[in-house]
């Protein structure tokens, strides 16, 4: 997943559109759900890790 997006304006954007989807279709499909979940959750900490890396890369110049 490439974005200039933070993590807060990615969780702004997508939550209740991700909450409906769990609302709705988990209510039958319980199990697909899952997948659902497990593969926005490992893209998030993948977008996540990228975030604190860049971070990380922005404050070594500064300490010299």
């Amino acid at each position: 997943m490439q974005t200039s997006l933070s993590l807060k304006d990615i969780s702004k954007k997508y939550n209740a559109i991700i909450r409906g989807w769990s609302n709705y279709i988990g209510r039958f499909y319980k199990n697909e759900m899952e997948n659902v979940f497990r593969h926005i959750n490992s893209a998030l900490q993948r977008l996540g890790a990228k975030e604190v890396q860049t971070s990380r890369e922005a404050v070594e110049p500064m300490r010299g």
